[in-house]
């Protein structure tokens, strides 16, 4: 028997979709949303909002469809995860214990230090020596300061004795002679804060101690009282004075010589 071709095609395309168009439930072809596919936008719209399950107007939560399953299942939205991948979590404090680790132990050595019997810092300022007149000298002083441990005095006593107390000072040779001051007298010099002291001059100095200071006034105070009578305090050295049982420190460690072999440490090479 011959058949019609139109069998074959399937028969959504021969339903009418017009708005006067009703047909039963059984010639109704539905999509999967189990919609009408002739309705309106609002009856497709109506239907998904029935059914938010299978609706394809739902809101999307961001997370990929494998997930999808466990945000039906725990029955709301699943916050995605917004942690850089490929990165362990490391506990709280974390960085607070690096920093704590790496950060530089120096210390200054003292006499609880293993091996080290005493330390003194070579401070060094700036001050003003004044005149019998009462007018500053042309030249400024060089302030320096006196060690409290006699073993680490880099200064030379030339004459006099060592200061005793915070009110007495040295100077050297030639600007004792300068002014007319001797070791017992009194020499007027000014604060740091500006205003004019008197201390009492215990004894001079020998120019040999400091070579690179000779020719400019040099006034030794006792160390603590570097600040009271000279600004721009500097510390640019540390002196160290071992206990005779201290063990030898380790020779420096030498980097070892390029070798031949290597094309890029050949001289005239450039790295």
């Amino acid at each position: 028997m011959p058949t019609d071709r139109r069998d074959a095609v399937p028969r959504l395309v021969h339903i009418p979709l017009t708005a006067r168009h009703r047909c039963s439930g059984a010639c109704e072809p539905r999509n999967d949303d189990d919609v009408p596919i002739h309705r309106g936008r609002a009856a497709r719209a109506a239907a998904a909002t029935a059914r938010p399950e299978r609706g394809r107007d739902r809101p999307r939560s961001g997370l990929p469809d494998r997930l999808r399953q466990r945000e039906r299942r725990a029955g709301g939205l699943l916050q995605p995860d917004r942690r850089r991948r490929g990165r362990p979590r490391r506990p709280p404090g974390h960085q607070a214990r690096r920093r704590r680790r790496t950060r530089p132990r120096h210390r200054r050595p003292g006499p609880a230090d293993p091996g080290v019997a005493g330390a003194a810092l070579r401070q060094t300022g700036r001050g003003e020596l004044l005149a019998a007149d009462g007018q500053p000298l042309d030249d400024a002083a060089t302030v320096t300061a006196i060690a409290a441990d006699p073993a680490l005095r880099w200064q030379l006593l030339k004459d006099g004795r060592w200061p005793a107390g915070p009110d007495e000072v040295l100077l050297d040779a030639d600007t004792a002679a300068r002014i007319d001051a001797a070791p017992g007298s009194d020499v007027r010099l000014t604060r740091a804060d500006g205003t004019a002291a008197t201390a009492r001059l215990a004894g001079t100095l020998d120019g040999r101690g400091a070579p690179s200071l000779a020719g400019h006034p040099v006034l030794a105070v006792p160390d603590g009282t570097v600040g009271r009578y000279a600004t721009a305090v500097t510390a640019a050295r540390l002196d160290v004075r071992l206990r005779p049982d201290a063990p030898a420190p380790p020779p420096p460690r030498r980097s070892a010589p390029p070798s031949a072999a290597d094309p890029r440490s050949a001289p005239g090479r450039s790295p």
